[in-house]
């Protein structure tokens, strides 16, 4: 409401002037403006100069020679009419951002007079035996039902006030709870029917019960880049509403730009993960936007991830994290993930020679479903060069995740070790290509509890926790595989067979002990035959 009231006053303000744009010089008959950038970030200090008088602008403060009024050197500057837009805009303004405080004690207000409406007057006296209670003339009768009747239309004037407020509060994800209180407590002034009053209620708790889009950060500044490394943002998005909350699609500002999102829907209060990876190829500045469309809210919500792309880093600490002496590597940690029979996806391993001499990279100890090479395939000192890391599907065995190391030589003849080590992962899919139309309207779907659970604090002892799997299907729902990335989580499933409409328990334990020397983060594969979604991953968060 206060962005909209805000564009509001600006748009009546700027029927009355006109604005400077960046490198724009305007010269008049007394006076003349030099506009060094556009008015969201004027630098300072910005001079302004006019028939023998100096403006300054000093952090917000316009500072005038002589007697000159503001309104009338700035109206010779930008034209009559521009110093009374200044004022009309600034009332405009204010007035406009009273509305929403207006309306917010609206219903405050309402309450307290339907209380005071309420106070029950002393009734008179209860007369004696002795007397008899005179009955009431027709006049006094119709007086009685007027009054009767003018406080029943009072009682339902402010119940649809009630009832009109909570509706509007039904749209903000902070006061839906108030807007249902008091949507029930205009339901009940108004004395509805029943079923009435059950449809109202229909319509208004899926205003109030919704899922809600929120990110910790909506910005990602990856400062200085190297020129053709590609750099990745992650963006924590958590489901601050009561409904499970579905990423539907996710649009990048150019094709320079991959996005990869959480796909299955993420519970009430759990998280996914939005991941936008920039590819470096332009030097320069960057600032690339991610349109994500959810089923929160139908406008999109935007992230975005900026730096600067330079032809060689000054810290490559923060491109290249990880140390092994004379190189550094800009990951230890490979996964393929969502492999179906017969892909051949390739991974990027970026290296960069901190030495003062050649060096070959080669990595040790593959495995026959895959293959690298390297660009180029020798690096002067201070070069950063390419390991491309192919994996080939039909050499996997089996269907699941696959786990290996390499090892990438630092000099020749280096053996294998753990400061060299490299950690490779592969997810294979289940082939659902064969189903027809109506296999697929009778397949079983899979639904968790949860897909985000957070252990706290470990303080060295095992943490357990529960995950509740059911099947929303048609046909019996098959756990094909269940597997942990890291070793220090061991998990239990009650039963691998779950029938339409049952549900199972999935039982995890991490164990601090074995956590030391895993590079993989704590996380649960399911892998099913529901072809809606074949893949489920249970994130494990903690603290030491």
């Amino acid at each position: 409401m206060a962005r909209l009231c805000l564009v509001v006053s600006f748009f009546f303000a700027s029927l009355f002037a006109h604005h400077a744009t960046a490198q724009d010089a305007i010269d008049c008959d007394s006076a003349e403006l030099v506009a060094y950038s556009d008015t969201s970030s004027l630098p300072s200090p910005i001079y302004f100069q006019t028939a023998g008088d100096t403006i300054s602008w000093q952090g917000g403060t316009i500072v005038l020679g002589n007697d000159t009024r503001m309104w009338d050197v700035l109206g010779d500057l930008f034209g009559t009419g521009f110093g009374i837009s200044i004022w009309l805009m600034v009332v405009i303004a204010v007035l406009l951002l009273l509305v929403p405080l207006a309306l917010l004690a609206l219903p405050i207000w309402l309450l307290v007079v339907l209380l005071r409406s309420n106070k029950k007057v002393a009734p008179p006296p209860a007369p004696t035996t002795d007397e008899a209670t005179p009955p009431a003339t027709a006049p006094q009768q119709a007086t009685l039902d007027a009054a009767e009747q003018r406080t029943a239309r009072t009682r339902a004037a402010i119940g649809a006030a009630l009832l009109a407020s909570g509706l509007w509060f039904c749209d903000s994800a902070l006061l839906s709870t108030v807007g249902l209180v008091l949507l029930l407590v205009g339901l009940v002034r108004l004395r509805w029917r029943r079923k009435t009053a059950i449809v109202v209620l229909l319509i208004a708790l899926p205003a109030a019960a919704q899922p809600r889009f929120h990110v910790e950060r909506d910005v990602a500044n990856l400062g200085e880049v190297p020129f053709q490394v590609p750099c990745t943002a992650r963006f924590a998005v958590r489901n601050a509403g009561d409904q499970p909350l579905v990423i539907a699609n996710i649009n990048a500002s150019c094709g320079c730009t991959a996005v990869e999102w959480t796909r299955t829907p993420i519970a009430p209060g759990d998280e996914g993960e939005v991941k936008a990876t920039y590819d470096a190829q332009m030097l320069g500045v960057f600032q690339k936007e991610v349109e994500i469309y959810t089923n929160a809210h139908p406008d999109p919500y935007y992230l975005v991830l900026q730096g600067r792309v330079v032809r060689e880093a000054r810290d490559y600490e923060t491109s290249f994290p990880i140390d092994l002496g004379d190189v550094r590597l800009s990951t230890d940690v490979v996964e393929f993930d969502d492999v179906n029979r017969g892909d051949r996806p390739v991974a990027e391993l970026h290296v960069v020679n901190m030495s003062r001499h050649a060096y070959t990279p080669q990595l040790m100890h593959l495995p026959s479903y895959l293959s690298a090479t390297y660009e180029p395939e020798t690096l002067a000192p201070g070069r950063i060069g390419r390991v491309l890391l192919t994996l080939d599907s039909d050499r996997l065995n089996e269907m699941g995740l696959t786990q290996t190391h390499v090892y990438l030589a630092r000099f020749e003849g280096d053996r294998v070790g753990k400061e060299n080590e490299i950690d490779v992962s592969a997810v294979m899919l289940p082939d659902f290509s064969s189903l027809t139309a109506s296999a697929l309207t009778l397949a079983p779907r899979m639904e968790l509890s949860a897909t985000t659970i957070d252990l706290g604090p470990l303080g060295g002892k095992t943490r357990k926790s529960t995950v509740v799997v059911r099947n929303v299907g048609r046909t019996p729902l098959q756990i094909r595989a269940l597997q942990v990335f890291n070793p220090a989580l061991s998990v239990r499933l009650g039963n691998r067979t779950i029938k339409p409409g049952e549900q199972t328990k999935l039982r995890i334990a991490l164990d601090p002990r074995y956590m030391h020397g895993n590079k993989a983060r704590p996380r649960v594969l399911l892998i099913t035959d529901d072809p809606h979604a074949p893949k489920a991953i249970i994130d494990i968060t903690h603290q030491p």
